[in-house]
């Protein structure tokens, strides 16, 4: 089963969700939520953190 964990905050809820092995993460933590023209401009230009 895939799970995706919705309203990530902060670091340690990521930290928390990745050690019990949820894989897909959504939330503020990321961005908050965009128009499609802002979207494609943020994750172009690198905006999506990496935190694997």
């Amino acid at each position: 089963m895939r799970v995706v964990a919705e309203g990530v905050e902060d670091a340690s809820q990521v930290q928390r969700l990745r050690q019990i092995g949820c894989v897909y993460l959504q939330g503020f933590y990321y961005s908050r939520p965009l128009p499609a023209e802002d979207f494609y401009q943020f994750v172009t230009s690198g905006g999506l953190r990496n935190v694997g």
